[in-house]
């Protein structure tokens, strides 16, 4: 049986769902392998129970139908979005998708996405930026297990919010280890923030890091970034604090040296997460 057009929609947005986890970006020859027959029997799951939750039709009820249906679905979706631009068509499936699902089917669809990209304990920036997106477009409350920093709420009686206190961190790591915070480490600081930030302005982001670097040149350096770190641990969700820490080795290397002194304390931050760096 072939897929119903909004099935067909939907298997499009799971597939720019795992491109954006797997970093396959626009017309890609090598997205087929990238997303290879593993990736793609995930998806076929996904997409079942996303159709089962948000009422589309998939197959004629049997079992093997629906698995048939639903394969053809992400095949073909991933067929598309390997000669067509991928953003482009995700719009188009998730605008047609509200036009014709009810806020709850939407809301449903939505946590199906949260969970296909938690399955693997993992939540990056470019997947949150991914589904950040389609919430909005959807008009949808944001799933809880979704972490947002412009959606968290700042110290009481202040505008200061973890991504400020992520920003804090990050000029720490670039600047206590030899004193100097270089261009570089500035701009690799924006850059990972604005990352966290999909909707802000690159003005927003820079007006962060300049709040930050405000406060850090003006405080006690090691109780801040104390309360930074603690303030980080209660709002950073225990599945992205790799990426957190991913983010510091990044800013770290920023200056193409990394002295001993910043893996040292990038080691103590990961170790207070109860993360173990290879």
């Amino acid at each position: 049986m072939a897929p119903t057009i909004e099935l067909q929609h939907l298997a499009t947005i799971f597939v720019g769902l795992a491109a954006s986890h797997r970093g396959v970006r626009g017309r890609d020859a090598g997205r087929r392998s990238m997303l290879d027959e593993r990736v793609q029997a995930d998806i076929c799951e996904a997409v079942t129970r996303a159709a089962g939750a948000a009422g589309i039709a998939v197959g004629d009820g049997s079992s093997s139908a629906a698995r048939n249906t639903a394969h053809s679905a992400v095949s073909g979706a991933v067929a598309s979005v390997s000669t067509h631009e991928e953003s482009d068509m995700v719009m188009e499936a998730v605008q047609r998708l509200r036009a014709t699902l009810s806020s709850d089917a939407l809301t449903a669809v939505l946590a199906e996405l949260v969970g296909f990209a938690l399955r693997d304990d993992r939540f990056d920036a470019m997947e949150a930026r991914y589904l950040s997106g389609i919430t909005r477009a959807w008009d949808a409350e944001p799933d809880d297990r979704l972490w947002s920093v412009l959606g968290s709420a700042g110290t009481a009686g202040t505008s200061w919010t973890p991504i400020h206190d992520l920003a804090m961190v990050y000029l720490h790591v670039a600047h206590a280890s030899d004193g100097v915070l270089a261009r570089e480490e500035i701009e690799a600081i924006a850059r990972k923030l604005g990352e966290w930030l999909p909707s802000a302005l690159p003005a927003d982001v820079l007006n962060v890091v300049d709040e930050a670097l405000h406060r850090y040149a003006n405080g006690e350096m090691h109780d801040l970034l104390e309360q930074s770190v603690d303030r980080i641990i209660e709002a950073v969700p225990e599945h992205q604090r790799p990426m957190v820490i991913r983010d510091l080795l990044h800013v770290a290397e920023a200056d193409h040296v990394v002295l001993v002194e910043e893996k040292e304390l990038i080691w103590a931050i990961a170790g207070r997460w109860g993360l173990s760096l290879a």
